[in-house]
């Protein structure tokens, strides 16, 4: 799909810009992938271009519009069960309630930050570990076949 392409594009060019404190342009196109995944019900799209707006706001000192933006982006992520855009947006509200003074929910959504921080880390960990095994039983198999022809090759006159 076209606009899916164009949406992509958008928030590669919107996290690239912020990334290089170019957050004007960032802004420009964050909003229209955020238009393109609006009009298109992309869920997952608009968790991920949620959390980047939300931190150009707070780059902009506009903490209310970045607490809103993140709280949606949040309740998204949590809905789709988006572990990463779910981190992302944690990340984004508690640094939105730090910078205007409101401690107790910074601490809450930096608590939710790392547990989906964690969780991240801990399916990464079980994904290396069945890799691991999967090798395991590969070059053992592979070994056993090895030596099956070899008694088949000497027990033939």
């Amino acid at each position: 799909n076209s606009e899916r392409g164009m949406a992509t594009s958008h928030l590669n060019l919107a996290d690239l810009l912020f990334s290089n404190n170019k957050t004007d342009s960032a802004e420009f196109h964050a909003n229209a992938c955020y238009q393109i995944f609006t009009k298109s019900n992309n869920q997952k799209g608009l968790t991920t271009v949620l959390s980047i707006i939300g931190r150009i706001l707070n780059a902009h000192h506009d903490f209310k519009g970045a607490i809103d933006k993140c709280l949606q982006g949040r309740n998204i992520a949590k809905d789709l069960g988006s572990q990463e855009d779910l981190k992302n947006n944690c990340l984004c509200l508690s640094q939105a309630y730090e910078k205007t003074g409101n401690t107790s929910k910074a601490l809450e959504y930096y608590k939710e930050y790392n547990a989906a921080r964690d969780t991240l880390k801990d399916e990464e960990k079980a994904k290396e570990i069945a890799r691991k095994e999967l090798n395991f039983e590969f070059k053992a198999q592979t070994q056993r076949d090895s030596i099956l022809h070899q008694e088949e090759t000497k027990s033939k006159p």
